[in-house]
């Protein structure tokens, strides 16, 4: 995953306040065990020195929190600026609520759930018009409706009568027309998202129509369903489908970065380990990192004021020439100095990499 949506925090200094919460307000007493959890979070962070105008300021952010289901919540605040915050929401609540104050933003559990993020179109089609929802980068961005130019004949009569060819093949020729219109609309916020699959559903005649009328290249990308259109109509089983075709996606990925580098490894281009990994993050020629967040509990980088002020050693900085460097966890070290050089990252989990971390070199 490209980690562009975080460079902006790196350009704050810190301190920054990261929550993880349960946010799931499924029950009837939801909100009040999410409130509950919000105060053992904020009476951490005030026994951490965090100032409580600024927490009440992320309070307002809990409660603005309305996703559905069982899910989490990840708040990155600036503990010194009000305006600088990144809210998401997560598919799964963390295993247990923490809150902490430290010099960088605590991203790694917030990046472990989001894994992979995917562009993707789902539209859902009918002999009239159809829906398009578009995502970037895994995130709801936008929906639209196309209601087609063509409203009759819409249904085809019943055999019989002399009339009866000639409405059927309007009807067809109303159907087609209607089925380009929104193909031409899925094309569009296709090419904008930059999607890298297209969800069909909806009437079968119609999604027929609809693939036939989108370019060859988004043809290739597309994957049909019979949910969501219709009396059969499923939402959760069409996010089931999207869902699976996203992951199918994301997997491929990342076992083509571990073949990349397998490969690269294999001529000496590719290195593992804590120190090789922030040595090439330093020099600006990691191309992406591969990291199993798990191998790394417990290990620390040192950071100084600037992105490339990573070490593993407080001496090695100190030897640069940087001031009172800060010890970070290691997995939000090697974030924020991928995200300032644009690096990918990798997530995975239990490969055969020295200190659970490899890197690919440019």
């Amino acid at each position: 995953m490209f980690l562009t949506d975080l460079r902006p925090l790196y350009d704050l200094p810190g301190p920054w306040i990261s929550v993880y919460l349960d946010a799931s307000r499924a029950t009837e007493r939801g909100a009040e065990e999410v409130g509950l959890r919000w105060r053992a979070a904020r009476e951490s962070l005030l026994e951490s020195g965090a100032d409580p105008g600024r927490l009440d300021q992320i309070e307002k952010l809990v409660s603005r929190d309305h996703s559905p289901g069982n899910h989490g919540l990840a708040i990155i605040a600036n503990a010194n600026k009000p305006d600088a915050a990144h809210v998401e929401p997560l598919p799964e609540p963390p295993p247990t609520t923490s809150a902490e104050m430290g010099p960088l933003p605590r991203v790694m559990p917030m990046l472990q759930q989001r894994g992979e993020q995917v562009s993707w179109l789902r539209i859902v089609v009918d002999r009239t018009g159809g829906r398009i929802e578009q995502a970037v980068a895994g995130r709801m961005h936008r929906v639209e409706s196309v209601e087609g130019s063509e409203h009759y004949p819409i249904g085809k009569r019943k055999p019989g009568g002399w009339s009866a060819p000639r409405y059927q093949r309007e009807a067809e020729e109303n159907w087609e027309r209607n089925a380009s219109e929104v193909a031409s609309a899925a094309a569009h916020m296709a090419e904008e998202a930059q999607a890298e699959v297209l969800i069909v559903a909806g009437d079968v005649r119609a999604r027929q129509l609809l693939v036939d009328e989108l370019p060859r290249h988004w043809r290739e990308r597309t994957v049909q369903t019979d949910w969501g259109g219709g009396n059969g109509a499923d939402p959760e089983r069409l996010d089931d489908t999207t869902h699976a075709a996203v992951q199918e996606i994301a997997v491929a990925r990342i076992e083509d970065a571990l073949d990349r580098y397998r490969l690269q490894s294999a001529h000496g281009e590719a290195e593992s380990g804590l120190l090789a990994t922030v040595s090439a993050l330093q020099r600006g020629v990691a191309e992406a990192i591969i990291v199993d967040p798990s191998s790394l509990d417990g290990q620390h980088l040192w950071i100084g004021p600037e992105p490339a002020y990573v070490a593993t050693s407080e001496s090695d900085l100190l030897r640069l020439g940087v001031a009172n460097p800060a010890p970070v966890d290691a997995g939000d070290g090697l974030v924020r100095t991928a995200a300032c050089t644009g690096a990918e990252l990798f997530v995975v989990e239990r490969p055969a990499f020295a200190d659970g971390v490899g890197v690919l070199l440019r």
